[in-house]
């Protein structure tokens, strides 16, 4: 390891079904509390910036006007966070809500939810396994020309359009999707599919600009951000069926803890996804001692990770 602020092949005795051992009844009860209370507050507060960078993108033009529209771009781009913590049921203790969230920013970024959730159930049962995680489906860059080519997320949105073209023309036939699901994530993609129709003829007629300025220009500028953010919490981790060895967890600033509902924590996510995103920064405290992949921040982790690209150059 080149870099002493990121902790890799630390191999410890312990792993993640001892540490849960530990907690006690209460414990893990009071852990696994659901709220609506801090769902509500936190995804209002996530929509509050993105409103308030749509101002300032309305409002401004020049380096403030793309200064604004980058960051809107970010804060809808980390709206997957949200997407994420309502499809584990967690992110609200009203299961309508977590389906209202789950729907509404789907639609937002090209991502059917049933389908999501079956990809992500796969995604926690098989963490990092090469053949059965279907996150590696697409593997992680191993070159300079990959890794860059991976920040600006074409290859994200080529994926979720086609999935969604896929899913409603034809019988879904992933392996991590049951057969119980493949009515439902069918119906979802047409359902989906007409209200883009819909959307965007309405667009096209009315104000064109509008959804390419506030929509799809936003999205396209802040993908970048959520990669780097989504390539720190697997990659350089060993498949393991051990919670504490498979995910990596980065010690970062508030701002990003708020946009990304605390997944920094991701190695207590792994261990423990019953705990809701408000609790996760108290499990981190219980589990971080044990975790073997660490980092001080994304930059020390993408620091890391280019390192290694280059080493690997070299070495070929």
């Amino acid at each position: 390891m080149t870099n002493k602020n990121v902790t890799n092949k630390v191999f410890l005795s312990t792993n993640y079904r001892d540490v849960l051992r530990t907690l006690s009844r209460d414990e893990k009860r009071h852990l696994m509390r659901l709220t609506n209370y801090h769902g509500l507050l936190w995804l209002l507060a996530h929509l509050g910036v993105i409103a308030g960078m749509a101002w300032a993108n309305f409002f401004y033009t020049g380096l403030l006007g793309w200064l604004a529209i980058v960051c809107q771009g970010i804060a809808l781009c980390f709206l997957f966070c949200s997407m994420h913590e309502a499809g584990h049921g967690t992110a609200f203790r009203s299961k309508i809500l977590n389906k209202l969230v789950t729907s509404f920013v789907g639609l937002l970024l090209f991502i059917g939810p049933v389908w999501f959730q079956s990809f992500h159930a796969a995604h926690h049962r098989h963490t990092n396994h090469p053949a059965l995680d279907p996150e590696l489906a697409t593997s992680k860059p191993q070159t300079w020309a990959q890794y860059l080519f991976h920040l600006t997320g074409i290859m994200v949105w080529v994926s979720n359009l086609r999935t969604l073209l896929f899913n409603a023309t034809r019988t879904p036939t992933d392996s991590f999707i049951s057969s119980s699901s493949r009515y439902h994530i069918k119906k979802e993609a047409r359902l989906m599919l007409l209200t883009y129709t819909f959307i965007f003829t309405g667009g096209i007629i009315l104000a064109p600009q509008y959804i390419f300025k506030f929509w799809l220009l936003p999205l396209m500028l802040g993908q970048p951000f959520l990669r780097l953010f989504l390539l720190a919490e697997h990659a350089g981790c060993p498949h393991d069926q051990d919670m504490l060895k498979n995910s990596r967890t980065t010690f970062t600033n508030p701002v990003v803890l708020f946009l990304s509902w605390n997944m920094p924590y991701h190695t207590a996510h792994h261990s423990f996804p019953a705990v809701p995103f408000h609790q996760l920064p108290r499990f981190n405290q219980r589990i971080a001692q044990y975790a073997a992949f660490k980092a001080k921040g994304y930059s020390t982790f993408h620091l890391w990770y280019t390192q290694r690209l280059i080493n690997s150059k070299l070495k070929s």
